[in-house]
């Protein structure tokens, strides 16, 4: 994911930061449908990105 802090984001204000986040999803279908989905992402590098961890 690409994008730029322009709203508050788990309380931290807008930065303005360009930042990129990458991640994986995961889904299990059965019978043709969607029934679980695992999702992870890079929040640490994210929280650093915004300024909010070192």
């Amino acid at each position: 994911m690409l994008g730029t802090h322009k709203g508050e984001l788990m309380g931290l204000k807008p930065t303005l930061n360009r930042i990129s986040v990458s991640g994986i999803s995961s889904i299990r279908f059965k019978d043709g449908s969607a029934v679980e989905e695992w999702i992870e992402e890079d929040g640490l590098g994210l929280m650093r990105q915004l300024g909010a961890i070192p």
